[in-house]
């Protein structure tokens, strides 16, 4: 067992001298801690919730002691960590796609978000809805888009815009029901949108300079120089 000994007797040097710093500021202040300690043990990484606690004398102001527990948490943890890893890497790929995903509840409340338009803040959309975060206009569409999937259970694609910090952006928008563990209740909506500005923006300008050739090509005659001479013809018009 371990009564009679101190940390470092049966922890690695490591380990001890980082729990025995928290212990001492429970001991200095007489204040409880609660915290996550990871032990690099010779059986491998552990995780433990643990809990200090200060003991007092019969003045309940000196501190005599610490009470503590600890709950190996190595299973939750691991779970948390490799769920956290996920989610960076998601992150990533979110964003050199320039798509955002999200998901909705019931009453249409974000209530997860990532990668959002540069304009949008995670912690300014999160328990929000559209009609607190979007313009009035584009809110009104969108939240009865997501309405029709809620009701219907049917997923929408769709080209679209929205007005987002005074600038106009267009998206390609994928709405889904999002359902619960067993596959039956539509508890909510998921949702991703890539942002395809660039993309449309450039279709518009060659669009517009076709139009220019086009005009060019039917209605200019000739090109003539300062000095008055023909240098140029339409031969449609020869």
């Amino acid at each position: 067992g371990i009564i009679g000994l101190s940390d470092p007797d049966f922890m690695s040097a490591y380990d001890a001298e980082r729990l025995l710093a928290i212990k001492k500021e429970v001991l200095a202040t007489g204040e409880q801690k609660r915290f996550d300690f990871r032990s690099d043990g010779v059986n491998g990484i552990i995780y433990f919730d643990i809990l200090l606690r200060p003991i007092f004398a019969t003045d309940e102001k000196t501190v005599i002691g610490i009470r503590g527990s600890g709950m190996n948490i190595t299973q939750r943890k691991t779970a948390e960590l490799e769920s956290l890893k996920l989610t960076q890497e998601l992150q990533r790929v979110l964003t050199l796609s320039n798509t955002s995903a999200w998901e909705q509840d019931l009453n249409l409340v974000y209530t997860r978000l990532l990668n959002p338009n540069p304009n949008l803040r995670v912690e300014d959309m999160i328990g929000k809805t559209d009609n607190d975060v979007l313009h009035p206009d584009d809110a009104a569409k969108y939240v009865s888009l997501k309405k029709h999937v809620l009701t219907t259970g049917e997923a929408l694609q769709l080209n679209d815009t929205a007005t987002i910090g005074g600038k106009l952006y267009y998206y390609d928008i994928q709405l889904d029901p999002l359902y619960d563990e067993d596959g039956e209740t539509i508890i909510g909506l998921i949702g991703a949108s890539t942002d395809i500005t660039e993309r449309i923006q450039t279709m518009q300008d060659l669009v517009f300079q076709s139009h220019i050739i086009s005009h060019i090509a039917e209605s200019i005659h000739l090109v003539q120089v300062e000095t008055g001479n023909i240098v140029y013809t339409n031969p449609r018009f020869e």
